[in-house]
Protein backbone atom coordinates (compact mmCIF):
# COMPACT_ATOMS: atom_id res chain seq x y z
CA UNK A 1 0.00 0.00 0.00
CA UNK A 2 1.45 3.39 -0.83
CA UNK A 3 -0.35 5.77 1.36
CA UNK A 4 1.61 7.51 4.54
CA UNK A 5 1.48 4.77 7.35
CA UNK A 6 -0.62 1.61 7.59
CA UNK A 7 -0.51 -1.92 5.78
CA UNK A 8 -2.93 -3.99 4.00
CA UNK A 9 -3.64 -7.72 4.21
CA UNK A 10 -3.13 -8.81 0.96
CA UNK A 11 -4.71 -12.37 1.57
CA UNK A 12 -7.58 -10.89 2.40
CA UNK A 13 -7.75 -8.02 -0.58
CA UNK A 14 -10.78 -8.57 -2.53
CA UNK A 15 -12.19 -5.48 -3.43
CA UNK A 16 -9.77 -3.24 -5.50
CA UNK A 17 -9.56 -1.47 -9.02
CA UNK A 18 -6.52 -2.54 -11.33
CA UNK A 19 -5.31 0.73 -13.48
CA UNK A 20 -3.00 0.86 -15.97
CA UNK A 21 -1.75 3.80 -18.63
CA UNK A 22 -0.07 3.82 -21.72
CA UNK A 23 2.11 7.41 -22.29
CA UNK A 24 3.92 8.96 -24.78
CA UNK A 25 7.21 8.91 -22.01
CA UNK A 26 8.92 6.39 -19.65
CA UNK A 27 9.08 9.73 -17.64
CA UNK A 28 6.37 10.36 -14.96
CA UNK A 29 7.32 13.83 -14.57
CA UNK A 30 6.58 14.40 -18.73
CA UNK A 31 4.71 12.06 -19.69
CA UNK A 32 0.75 11.91 -21.42
CA UNK A 33 -1.37 10.11 -20.76
CA UNK A 34 -2.77 8.30 -23.86
CA UNK A 35 -4.79 5.67 -22.96
CA UNK A 36 -6.32 4.70 -19.36
CA UNK A 37 -7.99 1.75 -18.05
CA UNK A 38 -8.94 0.25 -14.97
CA UNK A 39 -10.89 -2.89 -14.02
CA UNK A 40 -13.16 -3.37 -10.69
CA UNK A 41 -13.24 -6.31 -8.72
CA UNK A 42 -15.53 -7.24 -6.39
CA UNK A 43 -14.99 -10.30 -4.01
CA UNK A 44 -12.03 -11.19 -6.35
CA UNK A 45 -14.37 -11.00 -9.24
CA UNK A 46 -14.43 -8.48 -12.15
CA UNK A 47 -17.25 -6.58 -11.91
CA UNK A 48 -16.69 -3.84 -14.52
CA UNK A 49 -14.10 -2.24 -16.65
CA UNK A 50 -13.11 1.45 -18.20
CA UNK A 51 -10.87 1.79 -20.80
CA UNK A 52 -10.39 5.06 -23.70
CA UNK A 53 -7.79 6.77 -25.91
CA UNK A 54 -7.02 10.20 -24.74
CA UNK A 55 -6.26 12.55 -27.41
CA UNK A 56 -2.90 14.58 -25.34
CA UNK A 57 -2.67 18.65 -25.49
CA UNK A 58 -0.16 20.38 -27.88
CA UNK A 59 2.13 18.49 -30.07
CA UNK A 60 1.97 14.58 -30.44
CA UNK A 61 5.40 12.77 -29.68
CA UNK A 62 5.02 9.73 -28.98
CA UNK A 63 8.78 8.58 -27.04
CA UNK A 64 7.02 5.18 -26.40
CA UNK A 65 5.10 4.20 -29.58
CA UNK A 66 7.78 1.11 -30.54
CA UNK A 67 6.01 -0.21 -26.93
CA UNK A 68 2.34 0.63 -27.10
CA UNK A 69 2.12 0.91 -30.99
CA UNK A 70 0.03 3.98 -30.65
CA UNK A 71 -0.11 6.71 -33.56
CA UNK A 72 -1.64 10.49 -33.66
CA UNK A 73 -3.65 8.86 -36.28
CA UNK A 74 -5.30 6.64 -33.79
CA UNK A 75 -5.96 9.84 -31.26
CA UNK A 76 -7.57 11.89 -33.85
CA UNK A 77 -11.40 11.23 -32.36
CA UNK A 78 -10.44 10.75 -28.90
CA UNK A 79 -11.87 12.71 -26.19
CA UNK A 80 -9.32 15.11 -24.15
CA UNK A 81 -8.09 14.71 -20.86
CA UNK A 82 -10.50 17.43 -19.78
CA UNK A 83 -13.20 14.95 -20.23
CA UNK A 84 -11.57 11.50 -19.90
CA UNK A 85 -10.08 12.01 -16.50
CA UNK A 86 -13.14 13.19 -14.91
CA UNK A 87 -14.99 9.91 -15.40
CA UNK A 88 -11.98 7.63 -14.76
CA UNK A 89 -11.76 9.37 -11.47
CA UNK A 90 -15.59 8.69 -10.99
CA UNK A 91 -14.76 4.91 -11.93
CA UNK A 92 -11.94 4.20 -9.76
CA UNK A 93 -13.81 5.99 -6.60
CA UNK A 94 -11.81 5.66 -3.37
CA UNK A 95 -10.83 2.08 -4.33
CA UNK A 96 -7.40 0.89 -3.20
CA UNK A 97 -5.33 0.90 -6.76
CA UNK A 98 -3.29 -2.06 -8.23
CA UNK A 99 -0.60 -1.66 -10.27
CA UNK A 100 2.43 -2.77 -11.84
CA UNK A 101 5.15 -0.59 -10.53
CA UNK A 102 2.29 2.12 -9.52
CA UNK A 103 4.29 4.24 -7.02
CA UNK A 104 6.93 4.74 -9.47
CA UNK A 105 5.21 5.46 -11.79
CA UNK A 106 1.47 5.36 -13.09
CA UNK A 107 0.46 7.00 -9.21
CA UNK A 108 3.10 10.28 -10.27
CA UNK A 109 0.72 10.76 -13.27
CA UNK A 110 -2.31 10.30 -12.32
CA UNK A 111 -1.42 12.80 -9.49
CA UNK A 112 -0.52 15.78 -12.26
CA UNK A 113 -3.64 14.13 -14.19
CA UNK A 114 -6.21 14.68 -10.94
CA UNK A 115 -5.06 17.63 -10.24
CA UNK A 116 -5.07 19.31 -13.61
CA UNK A 117 -7.96 17.89 -14.83
CA UNK A 118 -10.28 16.95 -12.19
CA UNK A 119 -9.56 19.06 -9.72
CA UNK A 120 -8.54 16.39 -7.13
CA UNK A 121 -5.74 14.94 -5.10
CA UNK A 122 -5.18 11.04 -5.69
CA UNK A 123 -5.51 9.75 -2.32
CA UNK A 124 -6.23 5.95 -3.26
CA UNK A 125 -4.28 3.52 -1.17
CA UNK A 126 -2.42 1.61 -3.61
CA UNK A 127 -0.63 -2.20 -3.85
CA UNK A 128 2.15 -2.19 -6.56
CA UNK A 129 2.40 -5.88 -7.45
CA UNK A 130 6.43 -4.81 -9.25
CA UNK A 131 7.35 -4.87 -5.59
CA UNK A 132 5.82 -8.04 -4.45
CA UNK A 133 7.56 -9.87 -7.70
CA UNK A 134 10.68 -8.52 -6.53
CA UNK A 135 10.56 -9.76 -3.14
CA UNK A 136 9.64 -13.06 -4.29
CA UNK A 137 12.07 -13.18 -7.02
CA UNK A 138 15.17 -11.37 -6.53
CA UNK A 139 17.32 -10.99 -9.17
CA UNK A 140 17.49 -13.80 -11.63
CA UNK A 141 17.81 -14.21 -15.50
CA UNK A 142 14.18 -13.14 -16.08
CA UNK A 143 13.60 -9.31 -15.52
CA UNK A 144 11.03 -7.68 -13.62
CA UNK A 145 8.79 -6.45 -16.23
CA UNK A 146 5.29 -7.12 -16.61
CA UNK A 147 5.87 -9.40 -19.53
CA UNK A 148 8.54 -11.21 -17.41
CA UNK A 149 6.82 -11.77 -14.58
CA UNK A 150 3.45 -13.17 -16.39
CA UNK A 151 5.83 -15.27 -18.30
CA UNK A 152 7.78 -16.55 -15.36
CA UNK A 153 4.31 -17.49 -13.73
CA UNK A 154 2.85 -19.17 -17.18
CA UNK A 155 0.31 -16.35 -18.17
CA UNK A 156 -0.17 -15.34 -21.32
CA UNK A 157 0.92 -12.07 -22.22
CA UNK A 158 -0.77 -11.96 -25.87
CA UNK A 159 -1.84 -8.41 -26.43
CA UNK A 160 0.30 -6.62 -23.56
CA UNK A 161 1.16 -3.21 -23.54
CA UNK A 162 -2.66 -2.72 -23.72
CA UNK A 163 -3.76 -0.75 -21.04
CA UNK A 164 -7.07 -3.18 -20.43
CA UNK A 165 -4.99 -6.09 -21.64
CA UNK A 166 -2.22 -5.09 -18.95
CA UNK A 167 -4.59 -4.48 -16.29
CA UNK A 168 -5.53 -8.15 -16.56
CA UNK A 169 -2.39 -9.17 -17.03
CA UNK A 170 -1.35 -7.85 -13.53
CA UNK A 171 -4.22 -8.63 -11.63
CA UNK A 172 -3.37 -12.84 -12.72
CA UNK A 173 0.23 -11.87 -11.74
CA UNK A 174 -1.34 -10.95 -8.25
CA UNK A 175 -3.45 -14.11 -7.68
CA UNK A 176 -0.40 -16.58 -8.89
CA UNK A 177 1.94 -14.70 -6.39
CA UNK A 178 -0.43 -14.16 -3.42
CA UNK A 179 -1.19 -18.21 -4.37
CA UNK A 180 2.76 -18.69 -3.69
CA UNK A 181 2.83 -16.18 -0.93
CA UNK A 182 0.16 -18.31 0.59
CA UNK A 183 2.04 -21.44 0.84
CA UNK A 184 4.73 -19.65 2.86
CA UNK A 185 3.81 -17.93 6.51
CA UNK A 186 6.96 -16.13 6.74
CA UNK A 187 6.74 -14.14 3.20
CA UNK A 188 3.22 -14.03 3.97
CA UNK A 189 3.89 -12.22 7.37
CA UNK A 190 6.51 -10.06 5.88
CA UNK A 191 5.06 -8.88 2.47
CA UNK A 192 1.92 -8.02 4.55
CA UNK A 193 3.39 -5.96 6.77
CA UNK A 194 5.74 -4.12 4.07
CA UNK A 195 4.62 -4.36 1.02
CA UNK A 196 4.06 -1.35 -1.13
CA UNK A 197 3.36 0.94 2.40
CA UNK A 198 5.25 4.43 2.40
CA UNK A 199 7.43 3.60 5.31
CA UNK A 200 8.03 5.85 8.09
CA UNK A 201 11.37 8.01 7.50
CA UNK A 202 12.99 6.63 10.15
CA UNK A 203 12.75 2.88 8.76
CA UNK A 204 14.82 4.50 5.36
CA UNK A 205 18.35 3.40 5.96
CA UNK A 206 21.27 4.03 2.88
CA UNK A 207 21.48 1.67 0.40
CA UNK A 208 25.15 2.86 -0.40
CA UNK A 209 27.01 6.57 0.53
CA UNK A 210 27.83 7.90 -2.94
CA UNK A 211 31.06 10.14 -2.75
CA UNK A 212 32.17 9.61 0.23
CA UNK A 213 33.13 12.57 2.61
CA UNK A 214 33.17 14.39 -0.95
CA UNK A 215 29.61 13.50 -1.36
CA UNK A 216 27.24 16.69 -1.68
CA UNK A 217 25.18 16.25 1.35
CA UNK A 218 27.67 14.44 3.22
CA UNK A 219 26.43 15.14 7.34
CA UNK A 220 23.56 17.91 5.39
CA UNK A 221 20.28 17.43 7.38
CA UNK A 222 17.38 17.76 4.57
CA UNK A 223 13.77 18.27 4.67
CA UNK A 224 11.32 17.77 1.38
CA UNK A 225 8.24 19.21 1.03
CA UNK A 226 6.18 17.52 -1.24
CA UNK A 227 6.64 15.01 -4.01
CA UNK A 228 9.46 15.47 -6.30
CA UNK A 229 9.25 15.13 -9.95
CA UNK A 230 9.66 11.79 -10.84
CA UNK A 231 10.11 10.62 -7.41
CA UNK A 232 7.94 9.02 -4.61
CA UNK A 233 8.27 10.79 -1.26
CA UNK A 234 10.46 7.79 -0.10
CA UNK A 235 12.83 7.54 -3.06
CA UNK A 236 13.32 11.13 -2.44
CA UNK A 237 14.67 10.51 1.58
CA UNK A 238 16.00 7.15 -0.34
CA UNK A 239 17.88 9.62 -2.51
CA UNK A 240 19.40 11.82 0.19
CA UNK A 241 20.55 9.22 2.28
CA UNK A 242 22.37 7.52 -0.21
CA UNK A 243 23.81 10.71 -1.18
CA UNK A 244 25.10 10.89 2.51
CA UNK A 245 22.63 12.74 3.63
CA UNK A 246 19.94 13.10 6.91
CA UNK A 247 16.34 13.39 6.42
CA UNK A 248 13.82 14.57 8.49
CA UNK A 249 10.28 15.77 7.89
CA UNK A 250 10.15 18.80 10.05
CA UNK A 251 12.17 21.92 9.88
CA UNK A 252 14.50 22.90 13.30
CA UNK A 253 17.63 24.77 14.19
CA UNK A 254 19.54 21.61 12.59
CA UNK A 255 18.12 21.75 9.13
CA UNK A 256 20.67 23.00 7.18
CA UNK A 257 18.62 22.28 3.62
CA UNK A 258 14.89 23.04 2.67
CA UNK A 259 13.44 21.57 -0.53
CA UNK A 260 10.32 22.73 -1.83
CA UNK A 261 8.46 20.87 -4.61
CA UNK A 262 7.86 22.40 -7.89
CA UNK A 263 3.79 21.19 -7.41
CA UNK A 264 4.17 23.57 -4.02
CA UNK A 265 5.36 26.55 -5.70
CA UNK A 266 3.20 26.12 -9.05
CA UNK A 267 -0.14 26.24 -6.58
CA UNK A 268 1.56 29.19 -4.91
CA UNK A 269 1.50 27.03 -1.18
CA UNK A 270 3.56 28.20 2.03
CA UNK A 271 3.94 24.95 3.57
CA UNK A 272 4.32 24.87 7.73
CA UNK A 273 7.95 23.97 6.69
CA UNK A 274 8.72 26.57 4.56
CA UNK A 275 7.44 29.33 7.00
CA UNK A 276 9.51 27.57 9.42
CA UNK A 277 12.84 27.78 7.35
CA UNK A 278 12.21 31.48 7.25
CA UNK A 279 11.51 31.68 10.60
CA UNK A 280 15.23 30.13 11.02
CA UNK A 281 16.69 32.90 8.45
CA UNK A 282 15.11 35.65 10.32
CA UNK A 283 17.01 34.53 13.57
CA UNK A 284 20.09 34.04 11.54
CA UNK A 285 20.10 30.92 10.79
CA UNK A 286 22.27 29.15 7.74
CA UNK A 287 18.90 26.84 6.36
CA UNK A 288 18.80 27.20 2.46
CA UNK A 289 15.80 26.89 0.79
CA UNK A 290 16.13 25.21 -2.78
CA UNK A 291 13.72 24.51 -5.54
CA UNK A 292 13.70 21.09 -6.90
CA UNK A 293 16.43 22.28 -9.96
CA UNK A 294 18.68 24.04 -7.38
CA UNK A 295 18.17 20.32 -5.79
CA UNK A 296 19.04 18.50 -8.44
CA UNK A 297 21.88 20.33 -9.96
CA UNK A 298 23.63 19.83 -6.02
CA UNK A 299 23.57 16.63 -6.47
CA UNK A 300 24.22 16.49 -9.91
CA UNK A 301 20.92 14.77 -11.71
Amino acid sequence: MNKEGGAIALSALQDYTVVDLETTSNNPAFAKIIEAAAVRYRDGKETARFCARIKPKGKFNNESMEINGITEEMLKDAKGPEEVIPEFVRFVGNDVLMGYNINSYDRVVLKRYFSKYAGTEIQNETVDVLSIDKKLYPGGKIGHKLTDAASRLGIDTEGAHCALTDCLICSAVFYKLLAQIEQDPNLKEALEKKTGTQKKISEYKANSTENGEDGPLNGVKVVITGELHGYSKGDAWQLVLDKGGDVTKKVSGKTDILVVADEKRQRGEVTDNERLAIEQIEKGGKIKILSEKEFFELLGI
